[in-house]
């Protein structure tokens, strides 16, 4: 009886998970950028730090692997706020993002801070991108 149960009950879930949502229930990127927190306001100061980390590897702990790692750190004000913002990474990809901000960034540029779904209001909160707005 027990194992009829079971074998119903994986029956029923495996069906739910397969089961496709309706087309009202799904949400698009662009649904879900209207979520999205942002801070706009000049760039004030921008501070990055590059170092180098030893990882060790999986199959040969006594010899790590050095890995750069890059910690960007803007401050941005606007008419009614000054407000922190940093970033940090240690793959390829995030670490030459992070140079190309530092490089091409000019102090007093209009930026928009994307901070994701949540905007912490902190004295120093993360980031995911900056964007420079053009005139």
């Amino acid at each position: 009886m027990r194992l009829m149960i079971a074998v119903v009950m994986g029956v029923v879930l495996a069906g739910c998970a397969t089961t496709q949502r309706p087309e009202y229930a799904r949400a698009s990127r662009g649904d879900m950028a209207m979520f999205v927190k942002t801070f706009e306001g000049a760039l004030v100061s921008k501070t990055m730090e590059e170092f180098e980390q030893n990882e060790p590897r999986w199959w040969w702990p006594f010899s790590p692997r050095k890995v750069t790692a890059v910690y960007l750190k803007v401050t941005v004000a606007n008419a009614t706020d000054r407000r922190t913002f940093f970033s940090f990474s240690k793959d390829e990809e995030g670490v030459s993002e992070l140079r190309q901000y530092n490089r091409e960034l000019k102090k007093n540029d209009i930026v928009i801070m994307d901070l994701g779904y949540i905007d912490d209001k902190t004295d120093e909160e993360p980031f995911e991108r900056i964007t420079k707005k053009t005139p």
